[in-house]
């Protein structure tokens, strides 16, 4: 079931805007025009969904991801104004705005809140929520953590922050251990298809100490010395694969981090597959630079491989004039074409090529 997310008065988003997640969501755009405040968005609206009525609403981290450094800073301007959400969910719609105080033991503090929850019953307070409203949240951080030299133990670290991603490492042996291996095959086949063969195995030979080994054949190595786009890329393959029993919404800051361009559409096929498997349990909200990425979720569009109301794209802009971004929907076609797409966005290899060619017709010339 989609969701839509209303808001106003949000960090760099002054006017309001919608967001509607798909079961792939995709957000591009330039740097710093808000799309990590985006992505913090469901983040923070869990926070006050589960909110108890003391304290604050919201907490300032989630999982070891800051969601803001300061109160102050989730309102446009630091300004002394009320933020605007409203979030709705099948036959549930639920306003409300919070108010953000300068100073004070508690700073955050609920205006107003009203809506239509699932049972019919008017509000009378935050508390009386519907928990299917709630979200399971995955979050990945854009830069992913690996274990010291490669080796890790079940137990989890205190100081660890699980939207570093250290848990995917756990979570491949626990299921050798402890399960069919069921996950570390499919991570394992997704590897060999798209890293020439190479492919993932545990090694228990140290436990209760564990390393991940990439193998060709004969060839062994940790899994941390096959390259940086091996082990940032883990925690993505395995979030997405592992199996779930209940809806959980999956946020990635740029899966594609250190991977070479052709393996960016190979990821965007895996996490849609895992979608439209999932019978409408995964949910992928995800911030890319990478055309290749936005490109191939197209092409599965267009072959009938993704039903095309399971994709939704995002441009985020930022405008100058008025000091705020727009989160403007994409519209993709059957074939996979798009309406509304930003005239001035991933143009940058055809105006480098031009550019080259203009010089190279230059330098001809003057050697005439």
């Amino acid at each position: 079931m989609s969701r839509t997310l209303t808001f106003k008065n949000y960090r760099i988003f002054a006017e309001q805007q919608q967001l509607t997640l798909a079961p792939v969501t995709v957000v591009f755009g330039k740097n710093n025009v808000g799309k990590s405040a985006l992505l913090k968005l469901p983040v923070m609206v869990n926070g006050i969904l589960q909110y108890d009525g003391n304290g604050e609403l919201f907490g300032q981290t989630y999982n070891g991801l800051n969601i803001c450094k300061e109160y102050r800073d989730v309102v446009y301007g630091k300004a002394s104004r009320a933020v605007e959400l409203t979030i709705a969910q099948g036959d549930s719609a639920i306003s409300l705005k919070f108010f953000v105080e300068p100073t004070g033991k508690v700073r955050t503090h609920l205006e107003e809140i009203n809506g239509k929850p699932y049972d019919g019953i008017p509000l009378a307070a935050i508390g009386e929520l519907p928990a299917q409203l709630r979200l399971d949240i995955e979050y990945l951080k854009a830069i992913r953590d690996i274990p010291r030299d490669g080796f890790f133990m079940l137990a989890d670290s205190e100081s660890e922050t699980r939207s570093g991603g250290i848990f995917a490492w756990r979570r491949l042996a626990e299921d050798v251990l402890n399960n069919n291996g069921n996950l570390l095959k499919t991570v394992s086949q997704w590897y060999a298809r798209t890293f020439d063969g190479w492919e993932i195995d545990v090694d228990q030979s140290r436990n209760p100490i564990f390393s991940l080994t990439m193998r060709h054949d004969k060839f062994l190595t940790n899994i941390i010395d096959g390259g940086a786009g091996i082990a940032q890329s883990l925690p993505v393959i395995v979030s997405a694969a592992t199996h779930i029993t209940s809806p959980r919404l999956y946020i990635y800051e740029e899966p594609e981090t250190h991977l070479h361009p052709e393996a960016h559409g190979e990821m965007a096929e895996f996490i849609a597959r895992q979608a439209a498997s999932s019978k409408g349990l995964k949910t992928f909200f995800i911030e890319t630079h990478s055309i290749n990425f936005i490109l191939r979720l197209r092409t599965l569009v267009a072959l009938g491989k993704l039903p095309l109301d399971y994709l939704a794209l995002y441009f985020v802009n930022f405008d100058p004039s008025t000091h705020s971004s727009s989160v403007n929907r994409v519209t993709v076609n059957p074939d996979g074409t798009v309406k509304g797409w930003p005239a001035d966005v991933f143009q940058e290899t055809l105006a480098e090529s031009l550019a080259l060619r203009r010089a190279q017709l230059k330098k001809e010339g003057d050697e005439r």
